[in-house]
């Protein structure tokens, strides 16, 4: 059976029974790295010096024990599934320790920072598809490996974007999910420094800021996401199809260009599924809010996917790589977003 591999990790199964809280983490002894990652790679990472090259090396464990479970979960070898869990949890906590120590500003940002945390927000969904296809009873050690990873992750964009909201690595930071599409309501002292970090990060517009930072509702929150989306969406077919402006006023996308406006897209989309995710997983909304949100992000999902692979022979045309890159993860997070919705609002996704 087809399991996908949807975004939003927990609202698929918030929204019928909104579930007691996982169990609080055990405490558990890490296994050694000498242990986890082999003679040779342990001897390179005593050898590397730098945290970049570290944390590459804990990422390629981290997908390595990934790569083994569908296999090991497929034969019913639960003793192995819940020691690759543990080995999991073990390599995620060697890295948040090996992030918490690391002081150089630099490194904390470095672009394997990124990769790793790409790769973690998939994890987090995929061992929610995992957990499915085991036994209840047995779900628990996906639940506690989970629970690890996010704490890695959120610690990664902290990294990655604390800096943009005008406060430390340190310091109290924004829930995981809520990433650099928009400040937390009442933080615009932060900044036009920080304001204008983010926008240059997303390709948004001052006035589409500015209502996403001051909309608090999540479903009117996510009808500000959906119109940054579509707005994109017009103005590439507006230059495909050679029409004029239609409006008096300055066009204020008439400068970016056809990857950047997918790019905001792509922002658009993601943040509206990770707003829905936070706000389900961490129950800040009553469900009636949550499916009014999943309601909203849905009525628009199937027309803009249409809009997108009409689009597909013009962004051939461009011969762009970065463009058709771009473009791809549009389609992909659409796709992501239908399944999603379906899913959280009761319908299994087709």
């Amino acid at each position: 059976m087809t399991r996908y591999r949807i975004y939003f990790g927990l609202v698929l199964g918030l929204l019928w029974s909104f579930p007691a809280p996982a169990a609080a983490e055990t405490e558990e002894p890490d296994l050694p790295l000498n242990e986890l990652l082999g003679n040779r790679e342990y001897r390179l990472f005593q050898e590397k010096e730098r945290y970049r090259d570290r944390l590459q090396i804990l990422r390629r464990a981290v997908e390595g024990r990934a790569h083994l479970l569908p296999e090991q979960i497929e034969d019913h070898t639960l003793d192995a599934v819940n020691r690759t869990l543990y080995e999991l949890r073990s390599l995620v906590r060697h890295a948040l320790r090996l992030s918490e120590a690391e002081t150089n500003q630099k490194e904390l940002q470095h672009r394997e920072v990124k990769q790793l945390e790409i790769r973690l927000r998939k994890l987090t969904t995929e061992l929610y598809d995992w957990s499915m296809a085991v036994p209840l009873e047995n779900r628990d050690s996906f639940e506690e490996t989970r629970s690890a990873v996010e704490k890695l992750r959120n610690r990664l964009l902290r990294q990655l974007f604390g800096s943009a909201l005008g406060e430390p690595v340190g310091a109290s930071a924004m829930p995981s999910s809520l990433q650099s599409s928009f400040l937390p309501v009442g933080s615009g002292s932060a900044g036009a420094a920080s304001a204008q970090s983010l926008l240059d990060l997303d390709k948004f517009t001052e006035e589409e800021f500015r209502k996403i930072q001051y909309t608090t509702k999540l479903s009117k929150r996510i009808d500000v996401f959906v119109d940054i989306a579509r707005r994109r969406l017009d103005e590439i077919e507006r230059r495909r199809d050679n029409r004029d402006e239609e409006e008096e006023e300055p066009n204020p996308l008439e400068f970016y260009t056809y990857q950047e406006l997918l790019h905001a897209y792509n922002r658009a989309l993601d943040s509206a599924m990770a707003n829905i995710d936070e706000r389900a997983t961490r129950r800040l909304d009553e469900e009636k809010e949550i499916r009014k949100a999943l309601q909203n992000l849905g009525k628009h999902l199937q027309e803009m996917a249409d809009r997108l692979n009409a689009l597909q022979p013009f962004i051939r045309e461009q011969r762009d790589e970065a463009l058709a890159e771009t473009y791809e993860e549009a389609l992909r997070l659409t796709d992501i977003a239908q399944k999603g919705v379906q899913f959280g609002l009761g319908a299994p996704p087709e």
